[in-house]
């Protein structure tokens, strides 16, 4: 999934799976979160239309913002999976990160981790790392 992706995106993927084979699930979800955010972010870069998930002081949208950007956004078509997959990654990853007393466990990841798999790919491939021209 990440051959074409820079180097910091597979720096992240990499990390994530590291916390997850060691039995780091609470960081393995933060991770998690920040990687689907960063390709939420990536995503609207290559096509363009980074404005649209930016506030007036062009600081980029919280999460929660951006991913109904992403469902809705005219510019790519988003499949209908995506949508209880990336509701999932916000869920458990906001839960990791934000609730004391939320412990992580092996089968909150397990539970869904092939949805996981399935939106970073469907969004990795709409990106088109190896046609995206960066100035």
């Amino acid at each position: 999934i990440f051959d074409h992706a820079p180097y910091y995106i597979i720096c992240i993927a990499k990390e994530m799976i590291h916390c997850y084979d060691s039995g780091f699930y609470n960081g393995t979800l933060v991770l998690m979160r920040k990687l689907t955010e960063t390709l939420i972010i990536e995503c609207f870069e290559r096509y363009g239309v980074d404005s649209e998930i930016k506030d007036q002081n062009d600081g980029f949208f919280y999460l929660s913002d951006l991913i109904p950007r992403y469902l809705n956004s005219p510019k790519w078509n988003a499949s209908r999976n995506i949508r209880k997959s990336l509701t999932s990654v916000k869920k458990y990853g906001d839960l990791s990160a934000h609730n004391r007393r939320y412990l992580a466990k092996k089968n909150d990841i397990d539970s869904f981790k092939t949805e996981l798999r399935q939106a970073v790919q469907e969004i990795i491939l709409t990106i088109d790392y190896p046609n995206w021209q960066r100035n």
